[in-house]
């Protein structure tokens, strides 16, 4: 019950996937317009239970919340009780992150020179684009002549497997982007090749 017209893709399908997985078999006897802040709080529990992390617990919590306000505004219940329950607050494990030492970033860049990927990689290593945005760009996207480029989408894969163009992550991720000297030279080289 959440709009589909402004979910990407890849939203559409882990909504899906939460509230066929999660959702619906806890609550899905129970009618919208009845649903209780002790029931989202069962399904919490619940899923705690069976082991779920707190990140998924959150994205349960945002899936149910996000469709009951869905309902809220189309009249089908009056009030969202979603937002009368908080929601699991995942503890940052900065251990979970690796970002890579200088030593292995530049043993990356020295792999990659000579192949056709050297490029691609020196925009993931050097302009802090993320990796669907980088495989997103096309050359009408790159301003060699001003030394730019405008990051406009992303690149994603659907259901595990297609892969889609599709709108940034936010509106702020659409952005203009200084390219380096180096991966300047390198995008020159790549596009005489």
């Amino acid at each position: 019950m959440i709009d589909p017209s402004s979910l990407r893709p890849s939203t559409k399908t882990s909504y899906r996937y939460i509230s066929s997985s999660h959702i619906v078999p806890v609550l899905g006897d129970i009618q919208v317009g009845k649903l209780k802040p002790t029931d989202i709080q069962l399904l919490l529990r619940k899923k705690q239970e069976e082991g779920l992390s707190d990140r998924t617990r959150q994205l349960v919590h945002a899936t149910l919340r996000r469709a009951l306000q869905f309902a809220v505004r189309t009249d089908v219940v009056t009030r969202n009780v979603a937002t009368l329950v908080q929601a699991p607050r995942p503890q940052r494990d900065t251990s979970i992150v690796h970002p890579l030492t200088l030593e292995q970033a530049q043993a990356l860049r020295q792999a990659a020179v000579g192949t056709r990927l050297n490029a691609l990689w020196l925009i993931l290593l050097l302009m802090g684009l993320r990796k669907g945005e980088a495989l997103a760009l096309r050359w009408t996207d790159v301003d060699l002549a001003n030394s730019t480029v405008n990051v406009q989408r992303t690149l994603s894969r659907v259901k595990g497997h297609a892969l889609e163009f599709g709108p940034t992550k936010s509106d702020y991720s659409r952005r203009s982007s200084f390219i380096p000297l180096v991966v300047l030279t390198a995008l020159q080289s790549h596009l005489v090749e």
